[in-house]
């Protein structure tokens, strides 16, 4: 057990220093995941700051536990700070980005501006529901039940647009000039608040917002859940116009 297998800047490593050393990692990895589970189980901050705390507590915890390990067995210091320093010019070169979206995701965590469930819409013009904030990424959902993972610099470097629970929807719709337009409002609206999920606190509106010879031209504008598409919508106008023997067209 005290013979030297090999050294590590002239430093003997035994079959008991490799044993203390895997102890002590595997001891604070558990203590830094019990840490990290009591931060979450704190109830005075959101969910989106426990995970941020919870994260940082664990790495800080495995860290240290990582350099007593270190020092417990007798390695010298020096080289593992010559290992530092080129990883931070690996960092300087090829892992910038992935170092930089981790602090930007420990800042959106803490920050907590933005939170799972939020719609948002970025500058790319990408827009979805949060599903998952990551330290590296934050993870969104379109519409179209897409999902877009997003580097975490994009949500705090650029300009972001951040939503509540119902968003507004356009339906663009035409009628024919013989049918009157207080008539098609009156009808569009009818359709629309037969509808279970619109947002009762925004009113639906009815926009003529073109006239040709025959046609004229509405839009519809509704407030809908943040994962409601306009199909259900779409269906009730065009049922609502077809029982009152009105042909609608749609854009």
């Amino acid at each position: 057990m005290e013979e030297t297998l090999f050294t590590i800047h002239e430093t003997p490593i035994t079959l008991i220093n490799i044993a203390t050393f895997v102890g002590i990692v595997i001891l604070s990895f558990l203590i830094a995941k019990g840490i990290e589970r009591g931060t979450r189980m704190s109830k005075k901050l959101s969910g989106s700051a426990l995970y941020g705390l919870g994260r940082l507590a664990y790495y800080t915890v495995f860290l240290i536990g990582f350099y007593i390990a270190l020092t417990t067995i007798g390695i010298d210091l020096t080289g593992v700070a010559v290992v530092i320093g080129a990883l931070s010019v690996g960092i300087g070169f090829g892992l910038q980005a992935i170092f930089n979206n981790f602090v930007a995701g420990i800042i959106v965590l803490l920050e907590k501006k933005v939170h799972p469930g939020d719609f948002i819409e970025l500058q790319t013009g990408d827009s979805g529901i949060v599903v998952e904030i990551n330290v590296r990424t934050t993870v969104i959902e379109t519409l179209e039940r897409q999902r877009i993972v997003v580097p975490n610099t994009e949500i705090i470097a650029k300009k972001l647009v951040v939503g509540g629970e119902f968003h507004r929807v356009t339906l663009p719709f035409s009628a024919s000039r013989d049918v009157k337009k207080e008539k098609v409002r009156k009808l569009a609206i009818e359709a629309i608040e037969g509808c279970f999920q619109v947002d009762k606190r925004h009113p639906v509106e009815v926009w003529l917002t073109k006239l040709s010879d025959t046609t004229a031209q509405y839009e519809l504008i509704v407030w809908v859940p943040k994962k409601q598409t306009s199909a259900e919508y779409l269906w009730a106008l065009e049922s609502h116009f077809s029982k009152a023997s009105i042909k609608l067209s749609f854009a």
